[in-house]
């Protein structure tokens, strides 16, 4: 049996200390400080009151809490899995005594107020994330007068970064603790998302106030909030008012981090991170006055060495290509025949093109692999909430469909020709029609280049009509490169495909698959109840699903109930559930494992998300604002890379080169979750799958490679 290759040892190691989006927190010995200046308070509900709870509307959580804003005027946070009912957790001065709380559990006009009862608690009794949510609010309640006017939120609050203070539409990022509770210390999480607010009037929400939530934009340390008024505030409210809002099938948008521009040289500030990092330090900076002990999570990391190695794309045999497209007549197909018989690719040192060659649907070789053109992807048929697409209502069927049911044998790929985004299209034919990059059709020898410049002495229109020229020759070269990238990974997923329908040449012509030869047969992967293992040097594929697929996980492996136990165990949150809960179920299909013998690992996309480091960026900026903080020193780990522990048993994939400008969403920390022995150099034959950059063209892929080659494979049965 073949070993695991030792890890390869870089030339030079980087390493770096990686600050995320977490608190570690430590609650004091002597509760003095707290409960010399507060009481904590109990609003439990009653049985009766409790049923009524659960079996009420959507609506009754925002009645219920924005009634408790109206009456009273202290911050407070709703825990509804509370035992042995819901309660309302409250802070008051420390002398004060609560007002009896009356409320109508049900019509006002047909039944009457009952009183919710209070109880005082010591610290002790409260859950920690209870507490720590609590304090929260107080964090942000006690900090000044503006502060206590109103509470931001219960358990989260929003933080503007982008958009005029006067205008229709801002967006904000919500800020939203999650506690991991543990015996001694505890760790908080600050997840970030970004959220559209729309100015509204205040004289249309007022009969509605009730309802919901409604803020005010206010400054505080240098950052602007949004700062939720009380419901019996907003009808006669003489300021900007805020309402969230959603837009269907539209998540709105806001870097993880931005590296600021000459123009824009503040645009660093609209940085989500950045507004990590300062609610870390003002949450640090507070609770330390109560007695906690709170510490910016870091965690040491080192730079893994790329793999070199690719895919031998040189070995398909030539590749039909089919017309697919519903636009057939504006762009010939024989012009993307001719650039796709142009088109290179690199395999190590050396150049190569594919033979490519048109054919009509009907004439497909099942004994070749296929690439169909598209010009119009999912989006256009079915939106993300499941509404019909621009396409669908005007009437278009989906060929991509119509010829994936015909060809279900034929080793296919798709690629989209049309470089349109359907989200900025409301007519289908207009969407539908599109030119062919430049590059499809370069220009004949001694034809005159395209003006790259205007001379000095041009009127007015020829001006214009020069700058016209200049974009349109941009906005060719643009799309050109993005079909060409495009085509790279339809290249790729191709061959993996060939390879995985087993009709790659033979293995003494050099590995199909990298860094997969030399792994041994006792190695398997699994996710989404597949299982792929090898067998002869040849790719196996296994449905868990199924009877005979159970059996040979037990055999080869462990045993499907065993694995079941060892992810389920590890989640506090899924181990209360029957093993059939839906839930449970449903997180079980997409959770990765990787099988050695015997041994589980399971991999874990924690809540850490590596931060830029901060503190050397603001020095940065605050010397020169349209300074680049491009450095090791400055991005951390977004400079690329693949970055794990010295121990190897936590990693994170950032990008194969440094951050240029933006990084649109922060890198998550992956944990590698062990049941059994592992050696070290098992962890680093599974790290080195993470450093591969043809499945994600040019970029590294956030779980091992072989979890690709399971997502293709259930493609190419789905179809």
């Amino acid at each position: 049996m073949a070993t695991s290759p030792s890890p390869a040892k870089p030339t030079s190691v980087k390493e770096t200390m990686v600050a995320t989006n977490q608190l570690h927190i430590t609650p004091p010995t002597d509760w003095a400080a707290l409960l010399g200046k507060y009481s904590l308070w109990r609003y439990q509900l009653s049985d009766e009151q409790n049923r009524f709870r659960k079996f009420a509307d959507v609506r009754f959580f925002s009645r219920f809490t924005n009634d408790y804003k109206n009456k009273f005027d202290q911050p407070f946070y709703f825990f509804t899995f509370d035992q042995p009912g819901a309660s309302l957790y409250t802070l008051l001065p420390a002398d004060a005594v609560p007002r009896p709380w009356l409320y109508h559990f049900g019509n006002p006009q047909e039944v009457a107020p009952q009183e919710i009862c209070s109880e005082r608690v010591s610290p002790d009794e409260l859950r920690p994330h209870v507490l720590l949510k609590l304090l929260l609010a107080l964090c942000f309640y006690e900090n000044g007068p503006s502060e206590r006017d109103r509470r931001v939120c219960q358990s989260k609050f929003y933080l503007r970064v982008k958009g005029a203070a006067n205008g229709k539409y801002l967006t904000a990022v919500e800020v939203q603790p999650v506690v991991e509770e543990r015996h001694a210390s505890h760790t908080l999480t600050i997840k970030v998302e970004a959220n559209t607010f729309e100015r509204i009037e205040p004289e249309k929400a007022g009969s509605y106030a009730h309802l919901g939530a409604f803020y005010e934009l206010f400054e505080s340390r240098g950052y602007t909030y949004l700062r939720q008024l009380r419901p019996n505030q907003v009808a006669t409210f003489t300021r900007e008012l805020y309402q969230q809002r959603t837009f269907s099938g539209k998540r709105t948008q806001a870097d993880w981090h931005h590296n600021g521009s000459a123009k824009h040289p503040q645009q660093y500030q609209e940085s989500r991170s950045y507004q990590v990092r300062h609610v870390q330090e003002r949450l640090q900076s507070f609770l330390t006055r109560y007695g906690f002990s709170v510490t910016l999570a870091e965690e040491l990391m080192q730079r893994q060495k790329p793999s070199k190695e690719t895919l031998p794309l040189h070995r398909l045999p030539t590749v039909q290509v089919v017309d697919n497209r519903l636009n057939q007549s504006t762009v010939p197909a024989a012009d993307y025949l001719k650039w796709l018989n142009a088109h290179p690719f690199t395999q190590g040192k050396t150049t190569h093109t594919l033979p490519f060659e048109l054919v009509p649907a009907d004439k497909v070789d099942a004994t070749r692999p296929l690439l169909a053109l598209l010009d119009a992807d999912r989006p256009a048929f079915e939106t993300t909430d499941r509404q019909l697409g621009l396409l669908a209502l005007a009437g278009h069927q989906d060929p991509y469909r119509i010829l994936y049911q015909k060809l279900p044998a034929v080793v296919k790929q798709s690629l989209n020709v049309n470089p349109n985004e359907v989200e900025k299209y409301t007519v289908a034919e207009d969407f539908l029609r599109y030119d062919a990059p430049a590059a499809l059709a370069p220009p004949e020898a001694g034809a005159a280049p395209e003006p790259t410049a205007a001379p000095a002495a041009e009127a007015v229109p020829e001006l214009e009509e020069a700058k016209q020229a200049r974009l349109k020759v941009a906005r060719e070269a643009k799309q050109a490169k993005a079909l060409a990238l495009k085509l790279d990974v339809c290249l790729s997923e191709l061959w993996l495909k060939w390879v995985i329908a087993g009709k790659a040449a033979a293995p003494g012509e050099g590995s199909n698959l990298p860094l997969l030869a030399d792994l041994p047969t006792d190695w398997g992967f699994v996710t989404n109840n597949w299982l792929l293992y090898f067998e002869a040097g040849a790719l196996r594929f296994a449905d868990l699903d199924t009877l005979e697929g159970k059996k040979l996980l037990k055999a080869r492996f462990t045993s499907w109930s065993e694995l079941k136990q060892h992810f389920l165990s590890r989640q506090p949150k899924y181990a209360s559930l029957e093993p059939t809960d839906e839930k449970a179920q449903s997180a079980l299909r997409k959770a990765h494992f990787v099988l050695v013998g015997s041994t589980v690992l399971e991999l874990e996309q924690t809540e850490a998300i590596a931060m830029p480091n901060w503190p050397v960026i603001k020095l940065l900026k605050a010397a020169e604002p349209s300074a680049s903080a491009k450095s090791l020193a400055a991005l951390g780990v977004y400079v690329g890379g693949v970055w794990a522990t010295p121990q190897g048993h936590r990693y994170l994939v950032s990008g194969a080169t440094s951050s240029q400008v933006a990084e649109a969403r922060g890198h998550h920390v992956y944990e590698i979750h062990p049941c059994g022995p592992v050696s070290a150099t098992q962890l680093a034959t599974l790290r080195s799958l993470l450093t591969v950059t043809f499945v994600r063209r040019n970029q590294f892929t956030v779980w091992p490679y072989p979890f690709d080659l399971l997502r293709l494979h259930q493609e190419m049965v789905a179809n």
